[in-house]
């Protein structure tokens, strides 16, 4: 059941000084490193928000003594744009409700504690402080969080409160985004995090517990009807798929393996563990985010890992990204996690700053293409092209067709769900290619075929006067080959060369070569050439051709 996958990491120096490597399909969009106090420790939480009237994307990054807002919508451009000063602390956590921040600090009790309302709907030009919200109950307040989640409803829990009841979860509506409503509580014990959707509350009891569920329709009276117990739990966080029937925890303390847990939920109270995942056993896990089929987890000395649950039996590793220089184990590096639904995600190093990667897409193979053969003689007017399936998981295929090479006059059907597609033609020699789509986009075409109709009512003048034609070359431009095409009407005898624009020749790919009739392509390299213009010269006999061809390096 475990699928425990060691990565073996390579330490390698960037050219900033910073230690950072990328693996499987992750790659880094930006980093940026843009410190507010501290000493060893710079960093804490992270979350984002995108702003519905522009789609810019902003991390909100947890300092130690403020909140930065920076924005992370261009790899060229990922700057601070707001820094809203706080108390000093090294646990600061936000989530976000409407155009607002909602900001805690685990700091001793000061003027300036309780949960900062940051103001977003003016960004890129400014942020602002809105209010510093404390409310007070019997002789409790919440001056002092560990973390904060706000859930689909605009409910705001806050957890790990120290001067409330057992510091367990707090609730508040945000039905008046900068005057929470303080609508009820949950104080089994304290709890470290907590995730919520639909009006059920999942909460991280990480001193050996597990993990509480609570039906919270009523928040007035909350309900407990499950708990998730294994030995030796330090349950850190938690967060359900979006069909809820799974739910994924994080050992961050305890005698537990120091892992992401996969806990099958369909039949509650009734649970089971479906995966036990880690990508370095030597390494801390922290906290989970999960968007769609992955997990987006922020594992301390790993950095960032991203994994596929899409089988919650069997978790694997999609890739990683290494932000911390230091040795595995330990509280060190990526603390914080958030995954847009533009497929960024970004972390927040506790030495080395905020992380944007984003995922490789994995789209289809090249097509590989059966029928009609290339240079082939095809006499039915019902052509039937058929090609073989791609992997993996195509949706869709891309047939397209012309009379030139270059596709110029092309007809294309995009919606071919199947391997196989007939088409009427008239008399004249085609191009086409194919090429497949699935989520992640496009693959690259096939390579190109072509076929030919038998050529009627030509004269055997016509025919000397036109003994071949020369096709424009593909692709163009190129780097460093190309197919350099032509077409005999006739055996014939030939000559293919390639001159630079000085008209000095440097290659030969036919010489005096006997040819027979049909569809001729040779492939031209140019990797020993400067970039620039070059043309193809095809000569049978008298008769010559020339073509401009583009080197493009």
């Amino acid at each position: 059941m475990k699928s425990f996958l060691l990565t073996i990491v390579i330490l390698i120096a960037a050219q900033n000084n910073l230690y950072s490597q990328a693996s499987g399909r992750v790659e880094l969009f930006a980093h940026l490193d843009k410190r507010h106090g501290g000493n060893n420790t710079f960093y804490s939480g992270c979350w984002g928000w995108t702003n519905p009237v522009d789609n810019r994307e902003y991390g909100i990054i947890g300092c130690i003594n403020g909140t930065s807002i920076i924005d992370v919508t261009n790899s060229d451009s990922v700057k601070e744009v707001a820094f809203i000063a706080g108390p000093s602390s090294g646990w600061r956590e936000a989530k976000t409700w409407s155009h607002y921040a909602y900001v805690v600090v685990d700091a001793s009790p000061g003027a300036d504690s309780g949960v900062h309302i940051i103001d977003l709907s003016q960004l890129p030009d400014t942020a602002m402080l809105v209010k510093r919200f404390n409310y007070n109950r019997n002789g409790d307040n919440i001056r002092r969080s560990h973390e904060i989640f706000i859930d689909e409803n605009g409910i705001m829990y806050l957890l790990g409160s120290q001067n409330w009841g057992n510091s367990g979860v707090i609730m508040f509506s945000l039905a008046d985004p900068i005057n929470p409503q303080y609508v009820g509580e949950y104080q089994p014990e304290y709890i470290h995090d907590a995730f919520a959707r639909n009006d059920t509350l999942f909460a991280a009891a990480i001193y050996g517990t597990g993990i509480y569920i609570v039906d919270v329709h009523n928040k007035a009276n909350p309900n407990h009807f499950a708990t998730i117990q294994y030995p030796n739990a330090g349950t850190h966080n938690v967060w359900t798929t979006d069909d809820g029937r799974y739910l994924f925890s994080t050992d961050e303390i305890g005698q537990t393996a120091k892992t992401l847990k996969a806990w099958d939920i369909t039949n509650l109270p009734a649970y089971s563990m479906t995966d036990e995942y880690t990508p370095n056993p030597a390494a801390i896990v922290h906290n989970v985010m999960i968007r769609g089929k992955y997990a987006y987890i922020s594992w301390y000395t790993q950095g960032l890992v991203i994994a596929d649950i899409s089988d919650p039996t069997n978790i694997t590793t999609v890739g990683t990204y290494d932000s911390y220089p230091g040795a595995d184990g330990g509280y060190n590096g990526a603390w914080g996690i958030y995954a847009f639904e533009s497929g960024k995600a970004i972390i927040s190093d506790r030495q080395t700053g905020t992380y944007i990667c984003t995922i490789a897409p994995t789209t289809p193979n090249q097509v590989l293409l059966v029928s009609p053969a290339n240079r082939s003689l095809v006499t039915d007017s019902l052509v039937t092209f058929t090609w073989r399936a791609s992997t993996p998981s195509v949706s869709s295929y891309w047939l397209e067709y012309s009379t030139d090479s270059a596709f110029s006059n092309s007809i294309i059907d995009s919606t071919i769900s199947d391997t196989i597609k007939t088409i009427e033609l008239t008399n004249q020699n085609y191009y086409w290619r194919v090429k497949a789509k699935n989520n992640d986009g496009w693959g690259p075409f096939s390579i190109i075929w072509n076929f030919h109709f038998p050529i009627v009512g030509v004269n055997e003048t016509e025919i000397v006067e036109n003994i071949f034609q020369l096709l424009q070359n593909y692709p163009n431009p190129f780097n460093p080959q190309t197919t350099l095409s032509f077409i005999a009407t006739q055996n014939s005898v030939v000559t293919l060369k390639v001159f630079n624009i000085l008209g000095e020749e440097v290659a030969t790919l036919l010489n005096n070569k006997f040819v027979f009739k049909g569809v001729h392509t040779y492939v031209f390299d140019g990797r020993h050439l400067e970039s620039g213009i070059y043309f193809t010269h095809l000569t049978a006999g008298t008769n010559i051709q020339i073509q401009k061809i583009v080197l493009q390096k």
